[in-house]
């Protein structure tokens, strides 16, 4: 991998900055050690250019020494390619996920914090972190948490909320119940699944909500129940070993890169981990498409 070094800026940066300061980082690598004179003379278009240098300076990604400025962002290490140096590790952690692990408590045990330094790399190597940038406010079909049946998606609460086109039925539902979110849905259609336990529903007038369950196949026709809810993620077993190793990997990264270079190997890492599980099918009884494999899901991703 290699090419042009582009520059990755973490989520929150202003619009101002995201424009401005790729076309500043690179002068600064070819001008290094200028005096602010030179700098506003070369960015005479830059609104507010001495605040928003002054911003630069006080989050470090500008050196400002004797009015000289020169630029502080770390870039990644050529030699590094995150996926085959990552595997290993991987490897060891998967290795202590225990059996009837939910996908929400593996979450839980992999903490990371999202990048807060820029880095430049090249443009190749910053498109390959997509496939391991797993995000809680997307759920991401490609690992598998979609359900399937004979290679044909399922009609699940999960679907729905990813993509509601994806069969005639979940089609039928968005019809009836529209751009609803997550939240609002399950507040509405958990206490009907709680009251048809083992008897049919007592309703003067179907609404929505419960025309919606009987297309999922959340209730039956007679508006008895199908599954039993579990609101909480039912797990007898411990994720204290895979909070250890991923700790122990935390640490050996960030004594061996600079921050921004760790930061990024830390969500890749907890990418691969969640993609390796699940392509490995730990989540299975989770994804079914039953009504508490839905709630996990949905709720850990926000969907």
């Amino acid at each position: 991998m290699g090419g042009p070094l582009m520059l990755y800026l973490p989520q929150g940066t202003s619009k101002n900055i995201r424009n401005f300061f790729p076309e500043l980082h690179a002068y600064l690598l070819q001008h290094p050690a200028v005096i602010l004179r030179e700098l506003k003379q070369q960015f005479p278009h830059v609104p507010k250019f001495d605040q928003t240098l002054d911003e630069l300076v006080a989050r470090n990604w500008v050196k400002r020494q004797d009015r000289r400025y020169t630029s502080q962002i770390a870039s990644w290490p050529q030699d590094l390619v995150a996926h085959t140096y990552l595997e290993p590790i991987v490897a060891e952690i998967i290795a202590e996920i225990p059996p009837k692990t939910t996908l929400e408590a593996l979450w839980a045990s992999l903490p990371v914090i999202e990048p807060t330094e820029p880095l430049a790399a090249p443009a190749d190597v910053i498109a390959s972190w997509r496939q391991d940038q797993v995000s809680q406010t997307v759920l991401e079909s490609r690992y598998g948490v979609l359900t399937y049946q004979n290679a044909l998606p399922q009609t699940t609460i999960v679907n729905f909320f990813s993509n509601p086109q994806a069969t005639a039925t979940l089609q039928e539902i968005y019809q009836l119940i529209g751009d609803v979110t997550v939240d609002y849905y399950l507040d509405q259609a958990l206490p009907k699944i709680f009251r048809a336990q083992g008897k049919n529903l007592k309703e003067g007038r179907r609404d929505i909500f419960t025309e919606s369950l009987v297309l999922f196949g959340l209730l039956t026709p007679e508006l008895t129940a199908t599954v039993v809810p579990s609101i909480q993620p039912t797990t007898t077993t411990s994720l204290t070993n895979v909070q250890a190793r991923f700790n122990q990997a935390a640490q050996k990264i960030a004594a061996t890169f600079p921050q921004a270079v760790s930061q990024q190997l830390m969500v890749l890492l907890r990418g691969q981990i969640v993609a390796a599980a699940l392509k490995m099918g730990y989540f299975n009884q989770e994804v079914s498409g039953d009504l508490a494999g839905s709630w996990h899901i949905t709720k850990i991703f926000k969907i």
